[in-house]
């Protein structure tokens, strides 16, 4: 009988667990059960001792085998000792107590060893279930071979008052109390090994193994056994197990042994199972995905109310502290921003029940009149004379009209009814009154038709005219208008006879000149700009005031600015604060080998990982390939010139030369160089000739099926993808989302393979240096190396970065979640899609329910602690780019009871503040010519501030000395806006984290990315999670998807 006739429905077992007597199971707690409080399973520890073992002998230290869950460091290390005589086999119950020995030939050592992991661990939210569940009286005997006081924890969090008996072999005089029907029991049974064999030890011990065994045999005889979190790798456990089943009717309400999901139990668990069922017909899998989730659902089912376990979520959320900037001081110079303060603006409006149900009819109505209106909650809001209203809407009004105060609540929402009838009120005036023409239905950029901008060699069906775009802001109780120079392009074609094709061609056009055009405009051009349109406003609107009716917004005439107060004429905000460029580690230990600079860095010291171990001959990095026949030779060319010296022609502030592969690395470049070697498949042009997109994908996937076969003879396969087989690589409509390079990704991830996909622009890059610089480094990351790593801001620190993708089918749509996460020096670790089950939905924008969140966390924190035993967790980030709601800051508190600091920060990429650099001249305050410093901030309000990632840096390493370098060299840079939702880290702290997290993306040798690479990857990944080829819901190495 297979596992999935075994595995049970989890939520008819869920109903049936409800509806049990009190006391019908007991429950077998095993070793996964406390990984999420951070204390290693069996198994990891297996693989902590080979690893101590291995590097001692090798004299290498052991961060260069830092995660255990890696194919390639498993191998590494188990083939060393399956070179020498008597190791247990792989895999085998023999290994935990050979390699523990091998490590720790004393047992007062294992005992301390032991002691060491499970010291000062914090029940989860599971324990803390758990302990509810005790102490409801509905579980009264819980058995397990932890070592850990964590089911004692828990239950002392929900309970600290409630009695119960724990038998263990450090205190096995409660022998006594084994038949006591008056208190629950926690049962630790000692197991094949605990710091000595059990056959080694004492006769006391043994003789209490005896004894708990008996009672084990007759207290199953009358409830069932739900084990969770344990393989069965004890053989004196699981032949406990066995000979229970040897009584007559053991387990009579079932023997149910929960499995993760995607996880398979070994044969002789399957086959306990499969007796126990063929006795009482209740017996079976449960497919589970945390004990934490698990646990929840037992105490959610049995509608258990605790305190404790209700406030978790409530202690989260009053850890929100506002962040505290100093006050500015006069050496930073002031930056001027692009916000005019909203000095006056309605604060009550009118109201009245409608008939009217959609927006379409309410457009119709409110076409021509003089009114601004918005539908809410089945009322209409209206600005303007009453007597309008009445006569526009006439038999539409289904009550009074009444005046309303507005709700605070509303000034809020950025996209929300009322700051839309705001933007129509401004709208209204600027088309009426200044002569100016709106693009598109909202109404947020204008343009004046005579106001043309002539650019050489542009067709006369375009026009291009200066523009300006409006966004409000509600920032420090008050709206902010802010004012956004830009251009628009006008087709005068009639776009109504163009094909999906070319609309698309001309959207694609239009926006290719504006970013042309706008990427010219730097500082003191920006500048010019904004004070032109100022004075504009002043000209046309003297004071600048919007009226609508009995309504007005009315703005100020100055530019606010951020920084020291230098007068008393603008709006200043206090807190203005500049932070060095972050430094990137080469060296483990020395911090001598430190450098701002990626290629400098990596050229000078060599890669970080290259100083975990002694010196010896070059390693190789061995490349597998895909190309086409007619390619081979230019590919193979292109590969062996990454052994080459290169000079940089382009970018010379930045780029240096690349001195070839080995001379960086450490490494040489293994390249399959003849068409017959083993590791180069070609493709000839008649096997592809008339082939569909998924043919294709169907033929690269068979090529990849014959090196998934030669796994271990190589690090990465590189795809040569020319041009002429651009045809085949995407197909991008309404109902199809197909792209060969992500879906390629997927699949090779699932089989284990590291991919790299080289273009012909490539080959045909006028810089080969910064070509070689960038696909070297890409080549070495994902063939398990290390370039650099930041600087420790808050040891023992994780980050995660929450993306989602929408799969649109064409009856459905498919929410995944795409999470990234990331050590306290920013190094990825793990990739997760995980399936939102229950997407709540504002806007347009998929958000977690309390379910989901909790999920998804738990899962996450699950592969952070199994990646590596010596592992700690004390605080965790977690960034998105959109709000959290309530529901998700409640499940992600429950996921993360047990760490001591939880840090929700919304980071908003796309922010419509922008920042203009100043000098101070013979106390004159005038724009600078380069834009603002990389590195500055500015306080908004009590939760929120700009954080600029983009921008000038000022360093030796860079441009040279008191000379800007600004990355790109295209416009002004757009800065961040950082709110806090959860969290009481200084400001210092978290800009520092967010800076240093922006030098951590090994998908290129730049200087820094605009975002932290927590949001970067989880971007890209949102991307790749909308492709027909499913990834298994399971952690990956990071390095599949770069």
């Amino acid at each position: 009988m297979g596992i999935l006739m075994k595995a049970k429905n989890i939520s008819e077992f869920l109903r049936s667990f409800e509806v049990k007597p009190a006391g019908t199971y007991d429950l077998f707690l095993g070793a996964g059960c406390s990984v999420a409080a951070g204390i290693p399973s069996g198994s990891a520890l297996i693989w902590e001792f080979k690893r101590k073992l291995y590097c001692d002998y090798h004299k290498i230290n052991e961060e260069k085998f830092s995660d255990l869950e890696s194919q390639e460091n498993r191998v590494a290390i188990q083939n060393f000792f399956e070179q020498h005589k008597g190791v247990p086999a792989l895999n085998s119950p023999e290994e935990y107590s050979f390699y523990f020995e091998k490590c720790y030939p004393q047992s007062m050592d294992r005992k301390y060893f032991i002691q060491s992991k499970v010291n000062d661990k914090k029940p989860t939210l599971g324990h803390k279930c758990l302990g509810e569940l005790i102490n409801s009286e509905i579980i009264e005997g819980v058995w397990t071979a932890n070592f850990d006081e964590l089911i004692e924890n828990g239950l002392k969090a929900v309970n600290v008052s409630k009695s119960i008996v724990v038998i263990s072999p450090d205190n096995s005089h409660q022998i006594n109390q084994i038949d006591n029907q008056d208190y629950p029991k926690i049962i630790k049974l000692h197991g094949d090994y605990r710091y000595d064999k059990l056959q080694n030890t004492t006769g006391e011990l043994q003789k209490l193994d005896k004894k708990l065994r008996k009672h084990f045999y007759k207290n199953n005889k009358n409830r069932g056994l739900i084990v969770i979190g344990y393989e069965g790798n004890d053989n004196s456990i699981m032949e406990i197990l066995e000979e229970s089943l040897e009584y007559d009717n053991p387990f009579p309400f079932g023997l149910l042994w929960c499995i993760l999901k995607g996880t398979k139990p070994n044969e002789r668990v399957i086959q306990i199972v499969k007796r126990a069922n063929d006795k009482n017909n209740a017996s079976g899998f449960l497919e589970i995905n945390s004990f934490d989730e698990f646990l929840y659902d037992l105490y959610n089912r049995c509608n258990l109310q605790n305190n404790e376990i209700e406030n978790i979520a409530d202690n989260l959320f009053r850890q929100r502290l506002p962040f505290a900037f100093q006050q500015s001081i006069p050496e930073i110079p002031p930056v001027k921003l692009n916000a005019l303060q909203v000095k006056r603006y309605p604060t009550i409006v009118y109201s009245f029940d409608t008939t009217i149900e959609k927006w379409e009819e309410l457009r119709e109505i409110l076409q021509g009149k003089n009114i601004v209106a918005a539908l809410f909650k089945k009322k209409v809001f209206a600005f303007g004379m009453i007597a309008d209203i009445r006569k526009a809407f006439g038999d539409k009004i289904t009550s009074e009209i009444n005046v309303v105060d507005v709700d605070s609540k509303w000034l809020r929402r950025e996209d929300g009814f009322f700051t839309g009838m705001l933007y129509d009120i401004i709208a209204f005036t600027l088309i009426n009154k200044c002569g100016m023409k709106s693009v598109g239905r909202r109404k947020r950029i204008f343009y004046l038709q005579n106001k043309k901008i002539n650019v050489f060699n542009l067709p006369g069906y375009l026009s291009i005219h200066e523009s300006l775009e409006i966004r409000l802001d509600f920032r420090k109780d008050c709206f902010w208008l802010l004012l956004l120079p830009t251009i628009v392009v006008l087709d005068s074609r009639d776009s109504s006879k163009f094909s999906t094709m070319e609309k698309k061609q001309t959207r694609f056009e239009r926006q290719r000149i504006i970013n042309r055009e706008i990427s010219k405009r730097f500082n003191s051009e920006v500048n010019k700009h904004l004070e032109q349109w100022l004075k504009f406003l002043k000209d046309k609107l003297n004071p600048i005031v919007f009226p609508l009716g009995e309504f007005n917004i009315e703005l100020d005439d100055k530019f606010a600015y951020g920084g020291y107060k230098f007068n008393d004429k603008n709006y200043f905000f206090q807190g203005l604060l500049n932070k060095s460029e972050p430094l990137i580690s080469f060296h483990v230990l020395d911090t001598n080998y430190q450098s701002i600079h990626p290629l400098k860095g990596l050229k000078s010291f060599g890669p970080y990982d290259y100083s975990f171990q002694t010196k010896s001959n070059l390693p190789a990095v061995k490349i597998a390939l895909i190309s086409p026949k007619s390619g081979f030779t230019n590919i193979i060319a292109h590969l062996n010139s990454l052994s080459q010296s290169k000079q940089p022609i382009t970018e010379k502030d930045y780029l240096i030369e690349y001195p070839g592969f080995s001379m960086i690395y450490k490494k040489y470049l293994e390249v399959p160089n003849h068409p017959d070697d083993k590791l180069s498949v070609l493709i000839g042009d008649k096997e592809i000739n008339g082939k569909t997109r998924v043919e294709f994908y169907e033929i690269l996937k068979r090529k990849i099926n014959y090196f998934d076969t030669l796994k271990g003879d190589f690090d990465l396969l590189i795809i040569y993808f020319p041009s002429k087989w651009k045809s085949f690589r995407e197909l991008k409509t309404d109902t199809v989302y197909f792209d060969l390079h992500d879906s390629i990704k997927i699949y090779c991830a699932k089989k284990n393979i590291k991919v790299q996909f080289i273009e012909d622009k490539s080959l045909n890059y006028q810089d080969q240096a910064k070509v070689c610089w960038w696909l070297s480094l890409a080549i070495y990351v994902k063939a398990n190396g290390i370039p650099w790593k930041n600087q420790v801001v808050t040891p023992n620190t994780a980050f995660i970065g929450i993306g989602y993708s929408v799969k649109r089918g064409q009856r459905s749509r498919l929410v995944i979640g795409c999470s990234q996460l990331f050590d306290s020096s920013g190094r990825g670790l793990r990739f997760l899609l995980h399936p939102i089950e229950k997407p709540v939905y504002y806007g347009i924008n998929p958000f977690m329910s309390k379910e989901d969140a909790r999920r998804f966390i738990l899962k996450l924190k699950d592969a952070y602690f199994r990646m590596d035993p010596n592992l700690r967790l004390d605080k965790l980030v977690v960034h998105k780019t959109t709000h959290f709601t309530g529901e998700e800051m409640e499940g992600i508190a429950q996921a993360t009871e047990g760490i001591g600091k939880v840090e929700l920060l919304q980071i908003q990429q796309y922010s419509p503040w922008r920042g203009i650099r100043t000098i101070k001249r013979w106390d004159q305050i005038s724009s600078y010519n380069y834009p603002i410093l990389r590195g500055t901030s500015l306080q908004l309000d009590d939760y929120s501030f700009l954080l600029w990632t983009h921008g000038s840096i000022m360093h030796n390493e860079l441009a040279g000395t008191n000379r800007n370098y600004y990355q790109g060299g295209r416009g002004i840079p757009v800065p961040l806006i950082v709110r806090r939702f959860r969290g009481n880290d200084t400001h210092e702290v978290v800009i520092k984290e967010i800076l240093n997290l922006t030098k951590m993306n090994w998908n290129g040798g730049q200087m820094y990315k605009n975002i932290p690479v927590t949001l970067d990857f989880s971007k890209t990944l949102s991307e790749i999670a909308k492709q027909d080829e499913m990834l298994n819901n399971i952690p990956y190495d990071f390095r599949f998807f770069m």
